[in-house]
């Protein structure tokens, strides 16, 4: 059993001095030295790699007059996502692709033959990445509802 445990004996006056005493002002807290993580190192590191190999990317497939999203591999999810797009840009895209074979073919670069679609080229404009990912979410959330989740 547990000893009881007793009230301080105050009266009514010393609880009133008690309750109207002055706050001490707060400190902030000491400053904590800076520390990062190492994540943040790694993007630091990373960072400047990565817009190196982007802008190696580009240029390559400038030389051929290609898009990111043309080099994709052929998932089940790509091929619905392309077939579900504007007919226009399945169109592009095979002419863009056609293209790029025939220079490929040929040993040539596309800024021989035309320098203004080069100078114009956007490789990483997204026209079908976004339902490509909804298609995958959609065929995720389907595999989880069939088992039970």
């Amino acid at each position: 059993m547990l000893p009881s445990m007793s009230p301080l004996p105050l009266n009514p006056l010393q609880l009133f001095h008690f309750l109207t005493l002055p706050v001490p002002p707060s400190r902030p807290p000491p400053s904590a030295p800076h520390t990062t993580t190492m994540s943040a190192m790694m993007n630091k590191l990373i960072a400047p790699l990565a817009r190196a190999y982007k802008a190696n990317v580009a240029k390559s497939l400038g030389s051929y007059g290609l898009r990111y999203e043309d080099c994709l591999i052929e998932k089940p999810a790509v091929l619905e996502a392309i077939a579900l797009s504007d007919p226009t840009v399945l169109r592009d895209r095979n002419r863009r692709i056609k293209r790029a074979m025939d220079l490929s073919f040929k040993k040539k670069d596309l800024n021989d033959y035309r320098p203004d679609i080069v100078a114009s080229a956007t490789p990483f404009k997204r026209e079908i990445s976004d339902l490509v990912e909804r298609i995958e979410n959609r065929e995720e959330e389907r595999e989880l509802l069939n088992k039970g989740w």
